[in-house]
């Protein structure tokens, strides 16, 4: 049993162990940066999500153009759409690591991985929010 392993007598006693140390840390302190951090993250989603909703007016033929000059102008609205499509995906790619951030933040991920050998021995990997707890468990 894991609680053995750990030096408890029951699951209960580890539970207790835990609610113990959760209790320990300054809850408000904490409570009080995540809100901050959390909505530094909202202002960060925000202004990701005009980048990516952001509408740009068609561009218009200019009345009088020869071929050489309108040859040129397609060559720049080209690029212009380019680089508008360049910046929406650079802005969903700031997006996604908003949203990895703010899921680390509020303890969202799951544990990373659980492997159990033959030996009955298991080991846990669990998302970075729980490590300093079990840390201060197994100490």
């Amino acid at each position: 049993m894991i609680a053995e392993r750990v030096g408890y007598e029951s699951k209960a006693g580890v539970s207790r162990a835990i609610k113990s140390v959760l209790d320990r840390s300054d809850s408000d302190e904490a409570d009080a940066l995540r809100s901050a951090h959390a909505e530094r993250i909202g202002m960060g989603y925000r202004t990701v999500l005009e980048v990516i909703n952001r509408q740009h007016p068609a561009p218009t033929i200019p009345a009088a153009m020869d071929a050489v000059e309108g040859a040129k102008w397609v060559d720049r609205v080209a690029a212009a759409l380019e680089d508008r499509a360049e910046l929406r995906l650079r802005a969903v790619d700031r997006l996604v690591r908003l949203l990895e951030r703010e899921a680390r933040l509020h303890g969202l991920d799951a544990p990373v991985r659980v492997q159990a050998d033959g030996d009955t021995s298991i080991s846990v990997v669990f998302s970075q929010a729980l490590n300093p707890m079990v840390k201060e468990l197994e100490a």
